[in-house]
């Protein structure tokens, strides 16, 4: 199976007061760190961005960075850097899309998902963690023939990904209980104080 990775780095940190990829975190930054996870699964990776020169030595090695507008959303940045990495890669069976801020994202237990995608039904379009009632978009594994009804979600001015998802046919991920810190994302200052005290 051909699998890349698509990072998305475009939120403006409001709630955070920082720029949330450029956080330290186990001696690089936290895109650092999730680009690093992200190459330990997948062929390529890939970040898209509104701020592409203030990343880029961030990823140094095998990364793409693909540039987006700011202040667009999850849902649009997802469809912005499918619709620019799918025409590259004609055999692409799946894209790893990943939240830049991560911090225990695991290469292992992303690689135990990829190893589950070949047997994921052909009618199905993502496998996705479900969670306290939730689905886990930004840490998620699509097919590329997701993209019309991506678009078709965005032409009608939706940018909700839980609803989104809602109307797809997903494979939900079930995490036990010592994997749920996987999917902690980080969007305030509380978020972070939270990471280092389990850190």
């Amino acid at each position: 199976m051909q699998i890349v990775s698509l990072i998305l780095a475009g939120g403006n940190s409001s709630r955070m007061g920082s720029d949330k990829a450029q956080l330290p975190w186990r001696g690089q930054t936290l895109l650092s760190h999730v680009v690093q996870v992200a190459q330990g699964v997948t062929e390529v990776c890939h970040v898209i961005t509104p701020w592409p020169e203030r990343y880029r030595s961030q990823v140094a090695g095998a990364v793409f960075l693909l540039e987006t507008e700011p202040g667009q959303g999850p849902l649009v940045g997802f469809a912005q850097g499918l619709a620019a990495i799918a025409p590259t890669y004609p055999q692409l069976d799946w894209l790893l899309l990943l939240a830049c801020d991560l911090p225990y994202l695991e290469v292992a237990l992303l690689q135990r998902w990829g190893q589950q995608l070949e047997t994921v039904d052909a009618a199905l379009l993502a496998m996705v963690p479900y969670h306290n009632d939730r689905w886990e978009p930004l840490c998620a594994f699509y097919r590329p023939t997701i993209f019309p009804a991506l678009k078709q979600a965005i032409a009608q001015n939706q940018r909700s990904f839980q609803t989104f998802l809602s109307t797809l046919p997903c494979q939900p991920l079930t995490l036990p209980p010592e994997q749920h810190l996987m999917l902690c994302n980080c969007n305030t200052p509380a978020d972070w104080q939270g990471v280092h005290d389990q850190h």
